[in-house]
């Protein structure tokens, strides 16, 4: 009897493990992959054309960010999700448009650039038109340069444009595609 009992014991622990480990993911993937839902919405029905991609603000300790890398895949990027980004040079002189696309850099963590060709990332994305939130986003993502193929560690300025451009993408790839026909 206390044979099975031990038995039963071992199994239902394992089992506990088992199920534990499945619901919870590891402490380290949890801190490097993260997607929070900001307050916000209205994208969908607002659907703006012309998006003005607004110079990163930054709060963060982080100084060696490539602010600029990001706002140029920025721009790239959204032409393949249906917007019409318009020029810096006339979003920098506070020209108009349908709606802003602002990204506040919370952490850009440089440690493993050298050694891995990764970077630990974590932002605020925010799709305004006026005082409106359309689309809200705080994403963290651990990047890697290898992304690409190759080993893009052999050079640090280029593995952290590279992680720049997939960071850019980790954004992007959470804002919903423009309906052009939804907006007639």
């Amino acid at each position: 009897m206390k044979i099975l009992g031990l038995r039963n014991t071992i199994i239902a622990s394992a089992l506990a493990l088992i199920v534990g480990s499945c619901i919870n993911p590891p402490k380290d993937r949890a801190e490097k992959h993260n997607t929070f839902w900001l307050p916000g919405g209205g994208l969908e029905m607002v659907q703006p054309a012309d998006i003005a991609v607004m110079p990163f603000k930054l709060r963060t300790k982080d100084t060696e960010i490539p602010s600029g890398e990001l706002r140029e895949q920025l721009y790239r990027g959204l032409l393949d999700r249906l917007y019409t980004p318009l020029p810096f040079s006339w979003v920098d002189t506070g020209g108009e448009s349908d709606a802003e696309l602002q990204v506040t850099m919370l952490r850009w963590d440089r440690k493993d650039l050298s050694a891995r060709g990764a970077v630990l990332a974590r932002a605020e994305a925010r799709m305004v038109k006026g005082a409106d939130v359309l689309w809200a986003v705080e994403l963290t993502r651990e990047v890697s340069a290898n992304s690409f193929g190759g080993d893009a560690r052999t050079d640090v300025g280029v593995a952290e444009m590279r992680c720049a451009e997939v960071f850019a993408g980790e954004i992007l790839a959470l804002l919903p595609v423009r309906d052009a026909m939804a907006a007639q």
